[in-house]
């Protein structure tokens, strides 16, 4: 059994596809200041408490179990002389379906280490140990960017007529 779908009028989806992309968009290029300003956070010396991959699973797109392993790093931390404990290491978490991927994370961060902590002037409790974009960030900015063009090349296209019943 086939299926057909067409589009009555592409310029709408067009339109609508161009609109989500830009609004996906809108909100990655503030994900991207937000991150970008955590470079330009201080830094205090903390030291690494505990450091693990986490595994966990989790359903893929087709239903299918799949287990994601998640790097975890904890560390301690002072700012005007207050300790303070963080779990992040970058601006997003990050989780992957490949042990390696993880276990390169959680080797920079053996346990006992000191570490260079960048942390929030206004929130010192808010703290990362690598900050800025990450290249999985501008990943993310591929999928806005298709939206736009998807909707563009549809808002191109002219509205196909509705045809008439014919009688016999």
């Amino acid at each position: 059994m086939s299926y057909s779908f067409k589009i009555k009028n592409p310029r709408v989806a067009g339109w609508i596809f161009m609109l989500l992309g830009l609004a996906c968009a809108a909100v990655l290029v503030w994900a991207f200041a937000s991150a970008t300003l955590t470079a330009r956070w201080p830094t205090t010396t903390g030291t690494v408490v505990y450091s693990e991959i986490v595994e966990h699973v989790e359903r893929d797109d087709d239903g299918d179990l799949e287990v994601m392993y998640e790097p975890r790093v904890t560390y301690t931390y002072a700012v005007e002389g207050t300790s303070r404990q963080g779990n992040r290491i970058g601006y997003m978490a990050a989780s992957w379906s490949d042990r390696a991927l993880a276990e390169t994370v959680v080797q920079r961060y053996p346990l006992g280490q000191p570490v260079r902590v960048h942390y929030d002037p206004s929130r010192p409790e808010d703290a990362l140990l690598e900050p800025g974009l990450s290249p999985l960030m501008w990943l993310w900015m591929l999928l806005p960017a298709a939206a736009v063009a998807l909707g563009s090349w549809l808002a191109r296209i002219p509205r196909v007529p509705l045809r008439t019943a014919v009688r016999y």
